[in-house]
């Protein structure tokens, strides 16, 4: 196993320390009934890596997930810092069941129809249609990455000086 250097250990022991007093609660009570693992335990054994490991991997619909969600400083740290044009994160292959995937497709049914139906009655559709979320796999990035550089490659063929 490699090893990690005194640095990235306690950088991520201050990480760990920062979640654990902000959101402990709902930590504790996640490790215990998603993982059966007991937070004590793994504290007293200065576990960090593992601990972090953990907490990293919560499922969105854990109690950890819904502090976060519920966190005004941290949306405000966060919004700051944001950078407008990149995506908010997507949806996660771990989260992604059958059942939203089902979800996803009707969501993407009803919008469609809305839109046809106000088209029948005479509305126009300003915005284009956006489908649900879901989540992208690499081979979905690699291929809007290549799809880019055709657009761009043909766009300087076809436009003067190009």
């Amino acid at each position: 196993m490699a090893r990690v250097p005194r640095a990235a250990r306690a950088g991520g022991s201050r990480r760990l320390a920062g979640l654990l007093s902000q959101y402990g609660g709902a930590i504790e009570y996640d490790l215990q009934t998603i993982c059966g693992v007991d937070l004590a335990d793994l504290w007293r054994q200065r576990r960090w890596r593992k601990l972090l490991s953990l907490i990293d991997q919560l499922p969105r619909a854990s109690r950890f997930m819904e502090a976060l969600a519920a966190d005004e400083d941290l949306a405000r740290l966060y919004l700051e810092h944001a950078d407008d044009d990149e995506p908010p994160p997507g949806e996660r292959w771990s989260d992604w069941t059958p059942e939203r995937d089902g979800l996803a497709r009707v969501e993407d049914a009803i919008q469609l129809l809305t839109r046809t139906v106000a088209a029948v009655g005479g509305a126009k559709n300003s915005s284009p249609f956006k489908p649900a979320a879901r989540p992208r796999s690499a081979m979905d990035d690699v291929r809007d990455v290549d799809r880019r550089g055709r657009h761009l490659s043909l766009v300087q063929r076809l436009t003067p000086g190009g």
